[in-house]
């Protein structure tokens, strides 16, 4: 079991609160999450973002990713120290976040709801209802494996590269381990051959 509490602070692209985030050194973990994000997503969007944070529970993760943002934030203000540790543990964070990832779609099943749940987390719904959807799948085929791509891979952190996420999500769609463990999904995507 974990503990949900909202936070009503809008307009959530600007603010310095995430929209959602699992936290806790001891259980019962806690998941915060902003109110912007029940008004923005879908119900199926949303059991995607909530699956992720919960797999982070499932999986472990989330004494580990607890204190590598307190020690990152409160030593951020240390120049280099708090980017050290996070450069130090990115590894980590990496599969971490792309594991639960893989819990979010096995919990709601549509890979077209994560698609949009990491559109609409990144931009926002009003922004995210104007982007040619076709032409971002063309871009992401064109950059992949491209110096500056494998470049922001390995130096930006990851949450801000959701759509490098959902490429690797898309390839995970098809592994026979997700056809095991959901076998009703529901796969239809528009573009689904360029994102892989």
């Amino acid at each position: 079991p974990v503990d949900i509490y909202l936070v009503d602070k809008t307009p959530w692209p600007t603010q310095t609160i995430t929209p959602i985030a699992v936290l806790g050194v001891t259980k019962p973990y806690v998941i915060v999450l902003t109110t912007m994000l029940l008004r923005d997503l879908e119900p199926s969007e949303l059991r995607f973002i909530l699956g992720v944070e919960y797999g982070h529970v499932k999986l472990g993760h989330v004494r580990v990713l607890t204190m590598i943002e307190a020690v990152s934030g409160s030593l951020g203000r240390v120049p280099f120290v708090g980017g050290f540790v996070r450069v130090l543990f990115l590894g980590w964070t990496r599969l971490a976040t792309y594991s639960a990832d893989r819990a979010g779609l096995v919990a709601c099943g549509r890979l077209e709801s994560a698609y949009h749940a990491f559109g609409k987390f990144t931009v926002g719904k009003q922004f995210w209802a104007e982007v040619n959807h076709r032409a971002l799948a063309q871009q992401a085929s064109r950059t992949r494996g491209r110096f500056f791509d494998a470049a922001n891979r390995t130096t930006v952190p990851l949450d801000t590269q959701p759509l490098g996420r959902f490429q690797r999500l898309s390839i995970f769609a098809t592994s026979p381990t997700f056809q095991l463990l959901s076998p009703d999904a529901d796969l239809s995507f528009p573009y689904l051959d360029l994102w892989r």
